[in-house]
This record gives C-alpha cells, sequence and structure tokens, in this order.
C-alpha cells in the first residue's frame, strides 16, 4: 500500500474515547491534524474504556516481536516523550513472572518463547532467572508463601502504569491542541450515515439524532465494537476480572516495595497505591455476555458504568483471590472493597485490528471445489477504518500505527498481522469461554442472572 497524502485540514472522527481513541487523537494533533472530532458516552477519560482502572501492567515478554517492539517504545515513552513523563505516570517496580508447579509445559514454552524475544528485540538486561522458590523469596522476600516447586523470573525493565490518570493526561493534551471531545447522548453512536450512491461511510448517527459526518472515520469502540459493526466472527467482547483490597497504612508501607505479581494460573496483583488498594486479578478472559442484537449473536458488555451494582461472580472473586492465597496468604481472604467484571474486547487470533473495513465474500471457482476468497469495500476503505480488539495488550503508542494506517505507511508485515480478516475466522483454535448468565453472584439489581 503506497503512502497516501492526506490534507491536514480533513474532518476526521474517532468514535470511543478509550485507549485506542485517546492514542489516536493525540497522535494525530501531534501529527499536524486540526479537525479532529472525538466522540463517546462519556467525557474523557471513557469510564466505558477497559483502560477506566488503577493499574495495568507494563513488560515486554510476548510470544509475538511485534508487541515485545511496541512494548519497549510504550516504555521508552512513558519515560521520555511528554506529558507522560511529567506526570509520572510509569512507575518501575519490575515484575516477578511465577510458573507454578502446575503450569502446563505449553505455556511455560510460550512464555521462554517471550523472553527470547525481549533478549532479541529490546532490552533483556535486566531479566534475572529464579530456578526455585528460594531464589523467587530471596528476590522478594515480603512473599510469604509456599511455593515449592515454583521457578520464574524477574525483569526490572517493568512495572506498572497509571490507567485513569494515564487517559485524563492524554485527554487534557489533546483538548489543549484543538481536538473536539462529544459526550452525552451525542456522544453515543447509533449507526453509521452511508453515502446513498456509493455506500460509503460518510458519518455516524447517535443515539439522539444528531449526525456527525466526516471525511474519516476510526472504529475504535473497545468492547462495543462487535455491537456497532459485523465483524464477522473476528472479535468478542470479554470480560476480566479484578478486585480490590483496601491496606491499612503500616500494610500499604510494608508492601510499598512489591513488584508486579503474574502466575498464568493463579493471576496477578499489583503494589499498593497511595491511598492503600491492593488490586488482585484473575487470568480468566473468558467472560462473554451473548445477546441477540439486530438479529446477530454478539457478546455485549455489562458494561460497569451503566451497571453500577454489578460485581464480579462468586467465581470470579474465586479466581482473583487464587493470586494472594498463594503469595501472600495473610492477604488471600480479606474482604473486597470493590470488585468488577473489566470489557475488552479480543480477537480470534489475540492481534490488534488496525485497517480499513473491508467486506469479504466467497466463491467457488468453475474448475474446482475449492473456494477462493475476494475482498471489496462497498463502504470504501478509505473512509472507514477500525481500531480495535486491545485483546489485553494495548496502551499508549496504539494511536502511532492508526495515524500510519491512515496515511499508507504501514510496514507490509504489520497490515497483513493486523488487517481485516474474516477469512481467517475458520482457522483460529477453539477456546473455551463461560457466559456471565452460567456464573453466580454478579448481578445485585433485583434480576437473576438468567434474565440478562
Amino acid at each position: 500500500m503506497a503512502a497516501t497524502s492526506i490534507d491536514k485540514s480533513e474532518r476526521i472522527l474517532v468514535v470511543g474515547a478509550g485507549t485506542f481513541g485517546l492514542s489516536t487523537a493525540f497522535h494525530l494533533v501531534e501529527r499536524g491534524y486540526n479537525n479532529v472530532i472525538c466522540m463517546d458516552r462519556w467525557e474523557v477519560p471513557s469510564k466505558s474504556s477497559a483502560g477506566w482502572d488503577i493499574s495495568k501492567i507494563a513488560r515486554t515478554e510476548y510470544f509475538n516481536p511485534i508487541y515485545t517492539r511496541i512494548a519497549h517504545e510504550s516504555l521508552d515513552a512513558w519515560r521520555d516523550v511528554e506529558p507522560f513523563a511529567s506526570a509520572k505516570l510509569f512507575h518501575q517496580t519490575g515484575w516477578l513472572h511465577m510458573n507454578p508447579s502446575d503450569m502446563s509445559t505449553a505455556a511455560a514454552e510460550r512464555f521462554e518463547r517471550g523472553l527470547e524475544n525481549t533478549r532479541q528485540y529490546g532490552d533483556g538486561s535486566q531479566i534475572e532467572y529464579l530456578t526455585d522458590e528460594n531464589a523467587i523469596k530471596a528476590k522478594c522476600s515480603l512473599l510469604t508463601g509456599d511455593l515449592k516447586g515454583w521457578r520464574g523470573i524477574f525483569n526490572g525493565n517493568a512495572g506498572w502504569v497509571e490507567a485513569k490518570r494515564s487517559m485524563e493526561v492524554l485527554g487534557e493534551y489533546c483538548v489543549q491542541h484543538g481536538v473536539k471531545f462529544i459526550s452525552g447522548p451525542s456522544g453515543v453512536m447509533a449507526e453509521f450515515i452511508r453515502d446513498p450512491q456509493t455506500n460509503a461511510v460518510i458519518g455516524v448517527q447517535a443515539e439522539d439524532g444528531t449526525q456527525h459526518h466526516a471525511d474519516r472515520i476510526i472504529l475504535s469502540a473497545g468492547a462495543w465494537s462487535e455491537s456497532l459493526l459485523d465483524f464477522e466472527g473476528q472479535v468478542f467482547s470479554g470480560a476480566y476480572e479484578l478486585a480490590h483490597i483496601q491496606l491499612s497504612e503500616e500494610e500499604r508501607e510494608r508492601y510499598s516495595s512489591l513488584p508486579v505479581l503474574h502466575a498464568p494460573n493463579k493471576g496477578y496483583c499489583f503494589p499498593p497505591t497511595q491511598d492503600g488498594i491492593f488490586k488482585i486479578a484473575s487470568l480468566t478472559y473468558t467472560q462473554t455476555n451473548y445477546t441477540t442484537l439486530n438479529g446477530r449473536l454478539v457478546s455485549v458488555p455489562r458494561d460497569r458504568s451503566l451497571n453500577p451494582t454489578d460485581t464480579l461472580s462468586e467465581e470470579g472473586i474465586a479466581g482473583c483471590r487464587k493470586i494472594a492465597q498463594a503469595c501472600l496468604p495473610e492477604l488471600g481472604d480479606r474482604p473486597l472493597v470493590y470488585s468488577a467484571m473489566c470489557w475488552d474486547t479480543e480477537s480470534i487470533d489475540f492481534n490488534w485490528i488496525v485497517s480499513p473495513q473491508y467486506v469479504w465474500f466467497h466463491f467457488e471457482l468453475v474448475s474446482s471445489v475449492q473456494a477462493s476468497a475476494i475482498k471489496f469495500s462497498p463502504s470504501s476503505p478509505s473512509t472507514l477504518y477500525i481500531a480495535t480488539a486491545g485483546s489485553g495488550h494495548s496502551f499508549l503508542v496504539i494511536g502511532k500505527y492508526v495515524c500510519d494506517c491512515l496515511e499508507g505507511k504501514l510496514p507490509e508485515n504489520l497490515r497483513e498481522t493486523w488487517r481485516w480478516r474474516p477469512d481467517k475466522v475458520g482457522d483460529a483454535p477453539r477456546v473455551n469461554r463461560v457466559d456471565i448468565k452460567d456464573l453466580h453472584g454478579w448481578r445485585h439489581d433485583g434480576k437473576c442472572e438468567k434474565q440478562g
């Protein structure tokens, strides 16, 4: 794809003010675009975003080297790029990744591949191997759990970022540099507006009937993406599980030197915040909420902002407690002050979709039963772009690549990895998922779970 010359005054509409949308708006204004509009139900930052959270892990050990490279870019940006550097949003505590004795061989091998990618494509200079539970506890003396048979690594070039605050900083910067934000009913997308002659997407109609026309539209609606556009099976909305424990001031001080703790079949937790909140989270990323919407079966998020009485299910709370029960058992069964389902969107192969939107159809060759796929775009790929499927590994620099996509500058390997790809759905591995309607105790609005 050849680079495209775009008039910097073109009206660009970003649908969604979460991590993808805000990062895209930021990078657009950094490149000189001066007519950027971002719409969302909420004022910045969006309460519906997966980034509406106190913390996210910043680490580099990814199975796919693409994300290892991008993770290093992000770390550099947190440290050196304004407005992030001055706000001190990144806390370089390191992270302690542990392989429990019951961890599968496949999962362990996958992590080893991530380590090798960090060495090959980034900075592996601060990685330390911890060969047994004694080495783990020598590295982190605060750990009181048994950990018999565990091993792991510590990487000092990692830590956590203040997620919600990061989006606030991004939003403030964007406002100062001319981005127009639309919120409330006029910021909630209802449907696309299409040219009746060409079927090209020329704008978005909001929930209250307001029409927002634009030269280019970027759909970056996170967990709501599939409910706004037919992704032909490429993505689904799934819930992460997180919970918080309130520590005393003495406990906050005691645990303040913790690194991020992570164990694949136990979960992860963070050092306490300044107000003593200790976050624990599960790694069960497979919760769904399937509902028939406009004739399609879609996993629709039980948005925390719209369902404030929801908590985690009993099963989800038990899952979140595993990491503390294993590593810090004195905290493992403490009362929770808050628990929630954190909704994100995942793709069939856990890669992002950063691409013009195409429509695919299949036909059978006359001389063969072998089917071929042809893509075409009645919606005009020069007007509608997709930026979604965070899949649990995106923050900060994603907007750089969305801008590259708009300008036709994505390298071939990234275009292929992140393209619109319903033709790949049949090759996707089967993933066990649990619908929240089959879980217990998360709903506190007077209805039962089975009522949807």
